[in-house]
C-alpha cells in the first residue's frame, strides 16, 4: 500500500511556502493503487462518468454530483472504466483541518470518522463547483495565497453539508420510512405538507400512517407536523428579527390570526409576547 503525504499535491513552486493548507485537481483518470492519506483530507467530486471507491473494504458506485471523503484513518482506491469520468480531488491538510473541526462537539468530529463518507450533493453546490474552479484557474500563480482560501471555503462548505447531514442520521438502523421523513425535513416546502402529502410521498395509507406515528413518535402525523412548525417557528422568534408575518409564512400560514392562536394554544403567550 502507498503513503501518499499532503506535499505531494504541492506544485513544485509553492512547497517552499509555509501557507499552503490546500490544493486540487482535476483528474480524468482513476487511481488504483491501495492508498492512505497520511497527514490529510481529500474531497472528491465526480464531475462526469461514474468511478468506484474501494474505501476500507467497501466499495461505492459514485456518478456525477457525488461527493466523497478520506480522512487520515482511512485506505482507498479508485477503479473507472469510464473515459468520460471526471473528478475533482480537493485536499486539505491535517492541521487545517482539525482548525476547522475545533468548535464542532466530540461526538460530531467523530461521526466524521465514522460514516460511509459519500454523499449526493444539492444541485446548487454541485453546479457551482466548475464555477469556482474556474475563478481559482484565474489567480495568478504569485497570489497563490487567494487560491489556497478559495479552496478551504470550498471545504468548508463541503464540511457544513455533512455534518448537517450527519445530524439526521443518528439512528441509521431507523425504518427507511423514518429516514425518508427526515429528509424531507430538508425541504423548504416540509412546512406546507399536509397528513395527505405524507401519505402520498411515504406510500401509506392515513390508518397505517397514524398507527406508525403512534408507534414510532407517540403522536399523530398531524400533531407531529404541527410540532415541528412551532418549532421552527420558536426558534425563528429567538433567533431572527422577521416579523411574525414573516414567521407565519415560512411555517405554512397564510393567516397571521390562525397562527397566533395556534402558538398561543402550545405556549401559552402569542409569538409577540414570546420575543418580548
Amino acid at each position: 500500500m502507498i503513503k501518499k503525504y499532503f506535499i505531494e499535491n504541492v506544485k513544485a513552486f509553492l512547497c517552499d511556502k509555509n501557507n499552503v493548507t490546500a490544493q486540487f485537481w482535476i483528474n480524468t483518470t482513476d487511481f488504483r493503487a491501495m492508498h492512505s492519506h497520511e497527514d490529510y483530507w481529500e474531497f472528491s467530486v465526480v464531475m462526469d462518468g461514474t468511478i468506484c471507491n474501494h474505501l476500507n473494504g467497501k466499495t461505492f458506485v459514485c456518478t456525477p454530483g457525488t461527493l466523497f471523503y478520506c480522512t487520515t484513518n482511512d485506505v482507498h482506491n479508485l477503479t473507472s472504466d469510464d473515459e468520460n469520468v471526471r473528478y475533482v480531488n480537493f485536499t486539505v491538510a491535517q492541521p487545517t483541518v482539525l482548525q476547522l473541526l475545533t468548535p464542532l462537539s466530540a461526538r460530531t468530529v467523530d461521526k466524521l470518522y465514522r460514516n460511509d463518507r459519500v454523499y449526493a450533493l444539492p444541485t446548487g453546490m454541485f453546479s457551482a463547483i466548475d464555477g469556482i474552479l474556474h475563478t481559482a484557474n484565474l489567480i495568478p500563480p504569485e497570489q497563490y495565497e487567494k487560491s489556497n482560501d478559495i479552496i478551504v471555503s470550498q471545504i468548508m462548505d463541503f464540511l457544513q453539508f455533512i455534518v448537517i447531514r450527519l445530524q439526521s442520521e443518528d439512528n441509521p438502523n431507523e425504518p427507511a420510512w423514518i429516514q425518508t421523513l427526515n429528509e424531507m425535513k430538508h425541504s423548504e416546502d416540509f412546512f406546507t405538507y399536509t397528513v395527505d402529502d405524507l401519505c402520498r410521498k411515504l406510500n401509506y395509507s392515513r390508518m397505517q400512517l397514524s398507527r406508525l406515528f403512534k408507534l414510532h413518535f407517540g403522536t399523530t402525523p398531524h400533531d407531529y407536523l404541527l410540532a415541528n412548525r412551532l418549532l421552527y417557528a420558536q426558534n425563528l422568534l429567538a433567533n431572527t428579527d422577521l416579523n411574525t408575518i414573516e414567521i407565519a409564512h415560512a411555517v405554512g400560514y397564510s393567516n397571521l390570526a390562525q397562527f397566533n392562536i395556534v402558538f398561543k394554544n402550545k405556549f401559552g403567550v402569542t409569538p409577540g409576547q414570546y420575543r418580548k
